[in-house]
C-alpha cells in the first residue's frame, strides 16, 4: 500500500511541476524533492531487509507522510488560486 501512495505522489508531483510558476515552483520543489528522496530512501531494497530493520524504516516513512501531504496540498493550493486569479 505504501509503495502505491509514493508512486501516486510521484505522479502528482510531475503533473504539477509543469504547471507551477517558476517562483512557487523553486522553493516547493526543492522541499518535496528532498522528502521524496528521504522517503525512497528509506524503502529501498526494505524486501530484503530483516524483520526489525523493515519495522523501523516503516515507521521512519510513514512518520514523513504528514509533511509531505501538507507540501502536496500546498502546492495544489498555490495552483488552483493562480488558476482561479487568472480567471477572474
Amino acid at each position: 500500500m505504501l509503495k502505491r501512495r509514493c508512486e501516486l505522489e510521484d505522479r502528482l508531483l510531475d503533473e504539477l511541476e509543469s504547471h507551477l510558476p517558476r517562483e512557487h515552483r523553486d522553493q516547493l520543489l526543492r522541499d518535496l524533492l528532498g522528502r521524496f528522496e528521504r522517503r525512497d530512501r528509506l524503502l529501498e531494497d526494505i524486501a530484503l531487509l530483516p524483520f526489525q530493520e523493515k519495522r523501523d524504516r516503516l515507521a521512519e516513512t510513514i512518520q514523513l507522510l504528514p509533511e509531505l501531504e501538507r507540501l502536496l496540498f500546498e502546492v495544489v493550493e498555490r495552483h488552483l488560486v493562480r488558476l482561479h486569479n487568472e480567471g477572474a
